[in-house]
């Protein structure tokens, strides 16, 4: 090392012949010089990332894990927080990027209302109920596309940007059946490279199985990271990243007990092309209104928009 030193110094020291295209001073190349020879010469001399070894300790069965996430999730019936919503939405060939505040409230199993707005303008809204679901683009489109969830696995796949029914799925508060023999039925691998449990859900259909999603839970604090929900095929619908866990007010608890949620979720649709991120703030259970309270996320007409059902009409 000493003597590259003495290499570097000297090449740095040297005197370089002035360029004809350039004038005044010659720092600037002698610093590309000495950093060029520090590329080429120091590759040996640094120290390479260390990889963890592979877990290789104990690991819960799957009913064991099932009871450990449900005592986080059971404490989570409902979710308020603030959202700064990042997306590129993509539909029939065009591309529309929004960036923007709003919040989103979580009332299970499946009542969800994400907003999206600029100071007293809306941008867009992600619904569902029980029954139906469905996203309102405002701006100069003004439409809602919506459909039941009955018909959901008969909807196009590039009916909707981005499906409002798998929104609910990614958040990681739903509660998990203990009848592990009731489809869909869950089953557990173990990465020991990246030490998460991988925990798959499949359901029956009229010639066979198929998988509908895999989460994968840490293997320390049993919180989600990774959600993959799959079609009848087995082709992905949606890629999710969960990070930066936190916990949620919860008035009730002590505050050491209170339920953990990912506040950061990448979201990409593979269908359409579709990406979200969405970040969140300041979660709680309800808003200081109380919300999200019973009866208060329903469908509501609203006839500024036009409307698309995007699965097969019901018969009456």
């Amino acid at each position: 090392m000493h003597h590259l030193a003495r290499r570097l110094r000297f090449f740095e020291d040297a005197d370089l012949p002035a360029s004809p295209r350039i004038t005044g001073s010659t720092s600037c190349l002698r610093v590309f010089v000495f950093g060029f020879l520090c590329w080429l010469l120091l590759p040996g001399c640094l120290a390479k990332p260390t990889t963890p070894a592979p877990y290789t300790g104990p690991t819960d069965p799957l009913p064991v894990l099932v009871n450990k996430i449900n005592q986080n999730n059971h404490k989570l019936p409902t979710l308020f927080a603030n959202a700064y919503i990042e997306a590129n939405i993509v539909h029939q060939g065009k591309s529309r990027f929004v960036n923007t505040e709003g919040d989103v409230f979580v009332r299970k199993p499946r009542e969800l209302l994400l907003r999206g707005r600029k100071v007293f303008d809306k941008v867009f809204e992600i619904g569902s109920t029980s029954d139906r679901y469905w996203i309102s683009i405002y701006l100069d489109e003004n439409t809602r596309r919506w459909g039941y969830y009955r018909n959901v696995h008969k909807t196009l796949s590039d009916a909707i940007p981005i499906r409002p029914d798998l929104i609910g799925q990614v958040l990681g508060i739903s509660d998990i059946n203990t009848d592990l023999l009731q489809p869909p039925i869950p089953t557990m691998t173990f990465n020991n490279d990246i030490r998460v449990y991988m925990v798959e859900w499949h359901s029956p259909l009229p010639d066979g199985w198929f998988t509908e999603k895999t989460i994968w839970y840490d293997l320390t604090t049993h919180l989600p990271r990774k959600v993959i929900v799959f079609d009848t095929h087995g082709r992905p619908v949606l890629r999710a990243n969960l990070s930066n866990h936190q916990p949620v007010q919860s008035p009730n608890l002590p505050r050491d007990q209170w339920p953990l949620i990912a506040t950061v979720f990448d979201l990409y649709f593979p269908e359409t092309g579709s990406y979200m991120t969405l970040k969140l703030s300041d979660p709680a259970l309800t808003n200081q209104s109380g919300n999200p309270k019973e009866g208060a996320l329903i469908w509501r007409d609203d006839p500024a928009l036009k409307e698309i059902q995007i699965d097969e009409p019901i018969s009456k």
